[in-house]
């Protein structure tokens, strides 16, 4: 119904300011938790991930990260009183996603970035500057700055911790997702059509795949995988050829 009777700017524009009312509350009611999730030289930081609101906060890293698509998506067409609050939400947001040590998160939120900016950058010349512009912004500040920076980052988001550092393998997934596709491949038919709906379960295979597409892949099946990563970009594919007119 709403998307039947609103224009895609406004359903846009709408969630912007829920999330700009999401993150005054979040603030309102967990400050002091915030402040402490983003101090450094905290030994309790893994015990004291903030979770908002009961939160996991993986899942609070990937919502908080997204907020901040939606909130950007709002400045080619705002004053500069807007742009200024949009910006200090979307910076809020990701303080919190800081303070939640959602690596997956900033990494999507990465990789988002990139390639939206990249994209815009060949579709419109102001886009194209502004890229540019944080570009070098970003160049010089990590060039004067890139010792603090690491430094900084590698107590919050724990770079070098055992069980959670760089060199842990993605905390064991590597190898569980290593074993979820040496069992994939090494089936016969159920590789195209998959053993069944919950099979892919620790209690039938003895491991926990940590992935969603190995899971999709062994329970129903590459074809089907195919068939959903496909149906995926199609509903994507509208929103991205109209970001621009949104």
């Amino acid at each position: 119904v709403i998307c039947r009777t609103l224009s895609l700017r406004d359903i846009f524009s709408l969630s912007a300011a829920a999330v700009q009312i999401i993150l005054l509350i979040t603030y309102a009611s967990y400050f002091e938790d915030i402040f402490k999730g983003v101090s450094i030289n905290n030994p309790l930081r893994w015990a004291e991930r903030f979770t908002p609101f009961g939160m996991h906060p993986n899942l609070a890293g990937l919502s908080f990260s997204a907020y901040v698509i939606v909130l950007a998506s709002q400045l080619p067409n705002c004053g500069a009183i807007k742009r200024v609050s949009l910006y200090i939400s979307m910076i809020a947001c990701v303080v919190i996603v800081l303070a939640c040590s959602a690596r997956a998160g900033l990494l999507a939120l990465a990789v988002s970035g990139v390639a939206v900016g990249v994209e815009a950058s060949f579709t419109q010349k102001r886009t194209l500057a502004y890229f540019f512009a944080a570009t070098v912004i970003g160049a010089v500040i990590s060039l004067f700055f890139a010792d603090k920076i690491y430094a900084y980052l590698s107590d919050i988001l724990e770079l070098d911790s055992a069980t959670r550092g760089l060199d842990s393998g993605g905390s064991g997934r590597v190898e569980m997702w290593r074993q979820g596709i040496e069992l994939l491949l090494n089936r016969d038919l159920t590789l195209l059509i998959g053993a069944g709906f919950r099979t892919a379960n620790v209690e039938y295979i003895g491991f926990s795949t940590e992935n969603s597409y190995i899971t999709i892949a062994l329970e129903f099946g590459i074809v089907f995988l195919a068939l959903f990563v496909g149906q995926l970009s199609t509903w994507a594919w509208p929103v991205w050829n109209t970001r621009g007119s949104a």
